[in-house]
């Protein structure tokens, strides 16, 4: 079966821009393959404080929807959890608007960071998967364990699994948008939350959100791994 594209989504970057420059184009390449049209929201931070939007503009071009740049005293530098759910809902305010304002709703919102590298399938041709409202792909979610405990099954991660088993290999999310109205609403949440590992510590959310399901399928890449500066040198960021 031929993918059909989706009409249009959103793609939500938040985190520190750090390598984005020198990935843009596979971001660009791998939604376009999804979608007619794909608008991109850029919520990022800078520390120092050297970035400009004209700095950004270049490698989305018309793709760019919103972008915002904050140092990261204005959302507490020592909690990258309630860092990345600050940015969130920013960018989700700004979608809402700009859907209000344009009179549509985006068929998808994917929630994901400026410095990955999705690592992915060329074949389109699988069928991106229709997702109901509080459905969500997470990328890495079939995984269990911890870093000393990692355990392979064949289903997701469920609240009743508990807290020690839950684990996210990076940072990629697919929803409809009115989950992601939603989910990007978790601010309040992590405010005063201890941070640990990002990676599992938006664990008491989907505990205290149990209304959240995650998918049991997955989209066409095949990971979605943090590029740093050395990797961006050594050109391993291609795909």
């Amino acid at each position: 079966m031929d993918f059909v594209k989706f009409d249009r989504i959103a793609v939500v970057l938040v985190g520190h821009y750090r390598t984005f420059s020198r990935l843009n184009d596979q971001y660009i390449w791998f939604f376009k393959n999804l979608a007619n049209k794909v608008d991109y929201y850029m919520y990022v931070w800078d520390d120092p404080l050297t970035l400009t939007l004209r700095d950004i503009s270049p490698y989305l071009g018309n793709y760019l929807k919103k972008c915002e740049i904050v140092n990261t005293n204005d959302c507490r530098s020592d909690n990258k959890i309630y860092r990345l759910s600050y940015l969130a809902a920013k960018a989700q305010k700004a979608k809402l608007k700009v859907e209000q304002d344009e009179n549509f709703v985006y068929d998808y919102v994917v929630e994901t960071r400026p410095d990955l590298r999705l690592r992915h399938q060329n074949d389109f041709s699988k069928h991106f998967v229709g997702l109901q409202d509080n459905e969500i792909i997470v990328e890495g979610a079939d995984w269990l364990g911890s870093y000393d405990r990692w355990k392979e099954v064949d289903r997701k991660w469920v609240p009743s699994d508990g807290a020690d088993t839950f684990f996210t290999t990076n940072w990629y999310f697919r929803m409809t948008s009115n989950t992601y109205n939603q989910f990007a609403d978790r601010q309040d949440f992590y405010k005063d939350f201890k941070y640990t590992d990002f990676h599992k510590d938006l664990c008491p959310y989907f505990i205290s959100n149990p209304q959240f399901v995650f998918s049991k399928h997955n989209d066409v890449i095949e990971g979605a791994i943090a590029v740093s500066e050395k990797d961006v040198l050594e050109n391993n960021h291609r795909r």
